[in-house]
């Protein structure tokens, strides 16, 4: 039996977005996110990322600060696509964070967040958009750091004016199981505000008997990832394999319901 075809490899030294040299690196965590977190010592000895994350071996890592070089991507940007393009998506995630933070217990109480209290009655469609432009140029740069090629969908996406999202899901939910992941790290001193998961990677396979043998191909079906900040979790997939039913745009309605969880496990 021959080796199975290589999932084709992120182009070293490209950005993923649009295939021009890579000369920017993206933060994992929005800085503004960090400035609001990293207010004293003790908090910026608090936040911790994944193994993958950090491309170590080692246990969950602490950054020491909201400049540490754990929390920045390799150059998989080029500096347009970094800043001019995708500004309008990381000011609707800033706002979006922002609002989070202040209203964050009635949040939790109510499971819904009001896209309209966020971004006006007249703008909250476009931002919504935005917002989860920013969440798909997160994730492009999360799996292209891992070395895969970023799916052609995503950069489809955050070039269209359309919510549409083939073979693209995404989606929210609070999940309260943080502060039982930081205990079993940290014997119960810190607290958690961020974390980024390692990515799921899922692959398909197939066996073909030709005339020059047995070929396997394996292939990538999806790859899917969170990434928490503080209670609040975004979550996404990209599949690389045609679906049979397209995946409708989830934040269609001006309000969107939270499913409450605690499904990291420690």
């Amino acid at each position: 039996m021959t080796e199975a075809r290589k999932v084709q490899p992120h182009p070293a030294g490209k950005c993923w977005w649009c295939g021009k040299p890579g000369d920017s690196g993206e933060h994992k965590v929005k800085k503004t996110d960090l400035r609001r977190i990293f207010t004293n010592k003790k908090e910026s000895e608090s936040i911790f990322l994944s193994p993958t994350a950090v491309e170590t071996n080692s246990k969950l890592r602490i950054m020491q600060g909201p400049d540490s070089k754990l929390i920045k991507f390799p150059n998989i940007l080029c500096k347009v696509c970094n800043n001019a393009q995708s500004q309008p998506f990381d000011r609707a995630y800033t706002d979006f964070i922002a609002y989070y933070a202040r209203h964050r217990e009635r949040i939790m109480d109510e499971r819904s967040i009001d896209f309209r209290k966020i971004y006006g009655r007249s703008t909250w469609r476009r931002e919504v958009l935005h917002l989860s432009k920013y969440l798909l140029k997160h994730a492009g740069c999360r799996i292209a750091e891992q070395g895969f090629k970023v799916n052609e969908s995503v950069a489809a996406f955050l070039n269209s004016p359309a919510a549409e999202l083939p073979g693209i899901h995404l989606g929210m939910h609070l999940d309260t199981s943080l502060q039982n992941l930081v205990a079993s790290e940290t014997a119960g001193e810190f607290e958690l505000r961020v974390f980024l998961p390692d990515l799921d990677v899922h692959f398909a396979e197939s066996i073909s008997d030709t005339a020059f043998g047995v070929f396997k191909e394996q292939r990538l079906y999806y790859i899917s990832g969170k990434m928490f900040i503080d209670s609040l979790v975004f979550e996404w997939q990209v599949f690389y394999e045609e679906l049979k039913s397209p995946l409708r745009f989830p934040f269609r309605k001006p309000v969107y319901n939270l499913i409450l969880t605690d499904s990291v496990k420690h």
